[in-house]
C-alpha cells in the first residue's frame, strides 16, 4: 500500500508538472493561429523549437517551464508554443525561415511576428527571464531583426532546402556558391540564410560577410552571424599560422581582424578563436587558460566543458586549476547559469580554497532565491563546509 501511494503521488505530481508546461507552452494549429492571438492578446511571441529526444530540450521541459517565474512571464506577456521540428510540418518552416540547426533554439517576436531575439541551448530560469526581458526591450526600442520579414511564403533555392530535408539528402557547395554569387544582394535574406548554412564558402563570399559583419549582425543577430564568422575566421587562422604553435602568427592574426568587428562582438569571437588555436593547433592546456584570463568572460559553456574534460583526463593540476579559479573569480558573478556557478565552486574546492567554494555556493544560493528556485542541495553543500 505504502509504494502504491508512492507511486500515485509521483503519478499525480507528473501530471501536474505536465498541466503546468502545457498551460505555458502549447503546439499550435498554424502560425497564422499564433499570430493572430498574439495580436489580439497585445502578447509576444515565444517559440521553442525542439525535438523528441533532445536532451537539453527535455532539460527545459523539466526544470525551466514550470518554474514559477518563468510560467507566470510567459503566460502575461507571451503567446508561448512548442514546435517538434522534425514531426510537424511547422517545423519545417520555421528551420528553414530562421536558418535554425541547433536545438532547443528559442525565437521571440513581436505580436505582428517581427524577429527580436534568437537563442539557442538549454537556459536556467535566471538566463531565460533575461533573455525575454532583453527581447521586450529590444522591442520597446523598435530594434527589430530587420533582416527577417514577417511573411513565410518565400522561395528558397533548392540546396539550401536539401540542408532541412528529413530524407538525409547532402547540399551541394559547389551549387551553393555558383547561385549565391549570381544573387545581386548578399544580405538579402534568401540569400544570407543559404550563406549562413553552408559549410566552406569560397574567399569571395567570406571575405564579404567579414567586411559587411555589423550589417548582417543588425539584420540577422547575434547567434547566426557569430557562429558563421567564428566558422571563416577559424578557417583563417589555421591558414595563416599553419599547422603548429605560433604565437607570433597568432597575435599578429588577431591584430588584424579585431578592428573590422564590433567590440562586443570582437570578444567572443577573440574567445573562439583564442580556444580554437590553443586546443586544436598549439595543444597548449596553459596557454588556453592564461588567454581566457586576459579578457575573462562566458560564452555558452565553453569553460565548463574544458573544465569537465581537463579533470576525465586527469590534467587538472595545481597550476591549471589556479588558472581556472582566476577566470571563475574575474568572470562568475550571479548572472551567471548555474551551470557555471557550480562549476566555479568545484574548481575552488578541488583546490582546497574553502572561502572561494563557499563564495559561489552562496551565489548559488541567493541566485535560487531569486528566482524562486530549491536552495537545499546548496545549503547542504554549504554545512557540510568545515
Amino acid at each position: 500500500m505504502r509504494i502504491l501511494i508512492i507511486t500515485c503521488t509521483f503519478l499525480l505530481s507528473a501530471v501536474c508538472i505536465s498541466a503546468q508546461q502545457n498551460e505555458t507552452l502549447s503546439h499550435t494549429a498554424s502560425w497564422a493561429e499564433t499570430l493572430d492571438k498574439a495580436g489580439r492578446e497585445n502578447k509576444f511571441i515565444f517559440v521553442d523549437c525542439y525535438f523528441t529526444g533532445c536532451m537539453p530540450c527535455a532539460q527545459m521541459d523539466r526544470e525551466v517551464f514550470p518554474n514559477p517565474m518563468v510560467r507566470d512571464e510567459l503566460q502575461k506577456n507571451f503567446v508561448a508554443i512548442k514546435v517538434d521540428v522534425f514531426k510537424e510540418k511547422l517545423g519545417d518552416t520555421l528551420n528553414m525561415k530562421y536558418a535554425v540547426s541547433g536545438y532547443p533554439t528559442f525565437l521571440v517576436l513581436d505580436s505582428k511576428g517581427r524577429m527580436l531575439s534568437i537563442f539557442v541551448g538549454y537556459h536556467d530560469p535566471g538566463k531565460l527571464l533575461t533573455m525575454l526581458n532583453e527581447a521586450k526591450d529590444k522591442a520597446g526600442k523598435k530594434e527589430f531583426l530587420s533582416g527577417f520579414a514577417v511573411t513565410h511564403a518565400l522561395e528558397y533555392p533548392e540546396f539550401y532546402k536539401k540542408y532541412y530535408a528529413r530524407d538525409g539528402s547532402s547540399t551541394d557547395p559547389d551549387a551553393a556558391i555558383k547561385w549565391i554569387k549570381n544573387q545581386k544582394d548578399w544580405t538579402a535574406e534568401t540569400v544570407a540564410l543559404p550563406i549562413f548554412r553552408t559549410g566552406r564558402l569560397d574567399t569571395e563570399i567570406e571575405t564579404y560577410l567579414i567586411d559587411h559583419y555589423i550589417k548582417y549582425r543588425t539584420s540577422f543577430g547575434e547567434a547566426l552571424v557569430i557562429e558563421k564568422a567564428a566558422s571563416i575566421l577559424n578557417r583563417r587562422l589555421k591558414d595563416f599560422v599553419g599547422n603548429k604553435e605560433n604565437e607570433n602568427a597568432f597575435r599578429k592574426f588577431l591584430s588584424n581582424h579585431s578592428n573590422k568587428i564590433p567590440a562586443a562582438d570582437w570578444r567572443i569571437l577573440n574567445f573562439l578563436l583564442g580556444y580554437n588555436y590553443y586546443g586544436s593547433v598549439a595543444k597548449d592546456t596553459a596557454g588556453l587558460l592564461k588567454f581566457i584570463n586576459e579578457d575573462p568572460l562566458i560564452y555558452m559553456n565553453y569553460v565548463g566543458s574544458l573544465y569537465s574534460n581537463l579533470l576525465v583526463r586527469k590534467q587538472l593540476d595545481d597550476s591549471n586549476l589556479k588558472l581556472l579559479a582566476s577566470w571563475a573569480d574575474k568572470a562568475v558573478t550571479i548572472d551567471a547559469s548555474f551551470d557555471m556557478i557550480r562549476t566555479a565552486a568545484d574548481i575552488h574546492k578541488k583546490l582546497d580554497d574553502q572561502p572561494g567554494y563557499r563564495r559561489f555556493i552562496n551565489m548559488a544560493i541567493n541566485r535560487a532565491k531569486k528566482y524562486g528556485m530549491p536552495t537545499e542541495t546548496y545549503e547542504k553543500q554549504l554545512a557540510a563546509v568545515k
